[in-house]
């Protein structure tokens, strides 16, 4: 035992209480100083990255998605093959499921999109032979000009060919849905295209679409 200023008599065991219930509340204080910043800047992480601007600009899926529906004489058709290629032919990852494709984009450039329409499956569904007189296939190329990097767009084509005053008619509709510079709300364009499907298949010509 002994004698503390106020002149009170104490244990030692009191006075390590004492001093052990002062460290507690200094080290209690600390943590909880440490939580309330740890929780403020994750607050603001959470905040910062779920904005739309952050949500666009880390977005890792595909940034051009699409879908190609064609009638021919009103029945469906669906080409065999679509190739893709970025500027000056270099290839990029394509994507097809049925009518579906998707590709991975996000950089600047010119996207070629080619579906490749058959002239010898277009005779069997339109019962027309003069299809057979044009090349085996007609080239209709999709090209879209991507100006920022962060765009995510999605672009869906509706075409049908259709024999019209003695012509075979090819329409094509283009849906093109785009990201704003609001990085949160989407815009919509309506393209619409006509052609003398001859004007192009005879000569082995291709059709271009331009968005």
């Amino acid at each position: 035992m002994r004698l503390i200023n106020n002149g009170l008599l104490v244990t030692d065991f009191e006075q390590y209480q004492s001093n052990y219930r002062k460290r507690f509340m200094k080290t209690k204080n600390k943590i909880i100083v440490v939580i309330a910043a740890v929780a403020v800047v994750l607050g603001c992480f959470i905040y910062v990255f779920n904005t739309p601007y952050m949500k666009v600009r880390m977005f890792n899926g595909d940034c051009i998605t699409g879908s190609f529906n064609m009638t021919v004489n009103g029945m469906e058709y669906i080409p065999t093959e679509i190739t893709f290629g970025y500027d000056n032919n270099e290839t990029s990852r394509l994507t097809t499921s049925g009518k579906k494709f998707s590709i991975k984009g996000g950089r600047y450039g010119l996207y070629n999109i080619v579906f490749y329409l058959e002239n010898d499956t277009f005779a069997d569904i339109a019962n027309d032979n003069l299809f057979k007189d044009y090349p085996s296939n007609t080239p209709l190329r999709l090209e879209h000009y991507n100006s920022n990097n962060w765009n995510i767009t999605n672009i869906d084509i509706k075409a049908k060919l259709e024999f019209e005053d003695e012509e075979w008619i090819l329409d094509v509709n283009i849906s093109y849905r785009y990201l704003t510079d609001d990085y949160k709300t989407y815009s919509t364009k309506e393209i619409k295209f006509s052609y003398e499907y001859k004007d192009f298949a005879k000569h082995g010509g291709e059709i271009s679409l331009g968005i």
